[in-house]
């Protein structure tokens, strides 16, 4: 999950990557409390649902998502993106898609998403240079992928490893 794309799987969907930073931006310019406000972060909300029910759930026993905690707190990025991280909906999204697991019977896990998006997903190797924007380059065996598809298949990795550590 991220504010850019709303949800990156490690089956190479990307949702939400144009519409959601778009609507992001309309609600950072909108007054606070007004008509077209409020409609925006309904229309967030209803995105989100849309999104999170178009997610691929065949032949999946099992969801893994990141655990994020205080990210709008902690930014060190400049007051743009400071206002647009503010608007963005992780709480929202994990619980749409908690609620998506228990209908369908999926487990859910959250798994630490420390080095998941600085982590080669073809070769393991940690490259703390090779996010450069939306594509992550390694520079140990040359894979070059999108870096939010790339740290989706860590995260999967991560959990399903989570799972098999704790079944042992």
């Amino acid at each position: 999950t991220g504010y850019r794309k709303l949800i990156a799987t490690s089956e190479g969907q990307l949702l939400g990557k144009d519409d959601m930073l778009a609507l992001y931006g309309d609600i950072v310019t909108s007054k606070r409390n007004s008509k077209t406000y409020k409609r925006k972060l309904v229309l967030r909300d209803n995105l989100i649902n849309y999104y999170a029910n178009q997610i691929d759930l065949t032949n999946v026993g099992a969801i893994v998502m990141e655990r994020l905690k205080n990210v709008k707190h902690k930014s060190k990025y400049n007051n743009k993106v400071n206002d647009l991280i503010s608007r963005w909906t992780y709480r929202p999204l994990l619980n749409k898609i908690k609620m998506i697991c228990e209908v369908n019977g999926i487990m859910f896990v959250d798994v630490p998403p420390a080095y998941t998006s600085q982590t080669c997903s073809s070769c393991g190797m940690l490259d703390r240079d090779g996010r450069q924007g939306d594509i992550f380059r390694c520079s140990h065996c040359s894979k070059e992928i999108d870096a939010d598809y790339n740290a989706s298949i860590n995260i999967r990795d991560k959990g399903v490893h989570s799972l098999l550590t704790t079944k042992s």
